[in-house]
């Protein structure tokens, strides 16, 4: 799931069709326009034909490189990866438990709120850094890897506890010292060798998700500490506003530190989605989960 590289033809393509602002009637395609009107006039003059056809080559070789062709493909590679991050986004949700999705909607909540006093603070004349408020974006971001990745490891040891699989590894070699068949014993010893490596994995799978439940305390302490820290400084009028709030850029340093040293936590989602989330994906203060 990625965004596709355009070409030089997607250039052309939109070059074509490209729209220009004229007063009154908003944004037409004058190239468009323009060319179907020459057509035209040329079935009833068919020395027009090449002449269309020149400027029209001319036309969409010096257009399809421009900085105006160029901003509407970006426009559009944003738009797409945009839609690509939201499809994660709820394919990611869906897999979360009723309590997890709980959590990550308070989570999800703080990173509103700040938008919203952003917002807020935009509209009474003050200028901001939005630096904090795209740190409150990954951190969020970084919240629901963590929580999918969580429901992962549950999954992984849905319906068994570690006193379950001892006591059944205890009655196996109970079993393996009473048998006296060689065959049966080979069969009881494989049996218990692998049972010993899901207790391994279980226990694996316990630390792992204390680790992960740790770290998502941390990221919710540091949205709630940088949240409070935001509020505070918009109701003083404070400069800060303007600033990049230091507890946000070290925690999202520490977080990109604790993703690398636990890379293997996330399974896929490591390979997918790497870098900065598009701006607002988890602090659009209008969205609703």
């Amino acid at each position: 799931m990625s965004v596709r590289k355009r070409s030089w033809t997607d250039g052309v393509r939109e070059a074509f069709f490209l729209k220009f602002p004229v007063p009154i009637f908003g944004k037409l395609p004058l190239n468009l326009i323009g060319f179907t009107g020459m057509c035209i006039t040329s079935l009833f003059e068919p020395s027009m034909w090449w002449a269309t056809f020149a400027a029209e080559s001319t036309y969409l070789v010096s257009m399809s490189g421009s900085n105006m062709v160029r901003k509407v493909l970006d426009e559009k590679d944003a738009a797409e990866r945009k839609a690509l991050w939201e499809a994660k986004k709820i394919q990611m949700l869906n897999k979360l438990s009723a309590q997890g999705r709980v959590r990550f909607r308070q989570i999800e909540a703080l990173g509103r709120n700040i938008a919203i006093i952003y917002e807020n603070a935009s509209r009474d004349g003050m200028f901001i850094d939005m630096a904090n408020l795209n740190t409150a974006n990954e951190l969020i971001w970084y919240a629901l890897r963590l929580l999918t990745s969580k429901e992962a490891m549950i999954q992984n040891i849905k319906g068994n506890t570690k006193e379950m699989l001892e006591t059944k590894i205890k009655n196996m070699e109970q079993n393996l010292a009473r048998e006296s068949s060689e065959k049966l014993k080979k069969t009881l010893e494989s049996t218990i060798a692998t049972m010993k490596k899901r207790l391994e994995t279980f226990e694996t799978v316990n630390e792992n998700m204390k680790s992960v439940d740790l770290e998502l305390l941390r990221i919710e302490e540091q949205l709630a500490l940088l949240h409070s820290t935001i509020t505070i400084n918009s109701q003083t009028g404070s400069a800060a506003m303007s600033q990049r709030i230091d507890i946000a850029e070290s925690s999202i340093t520490e977080s990109n530190e604790w993703v690398t040293m636990n890379q293997d936590l996330f399974g896929s989602l490591g390979d997918e989605f790497t870098g900065a989330p598009p701006e607002n994906i988890f602090t659009n203060p209008t969205t609703t989960t």
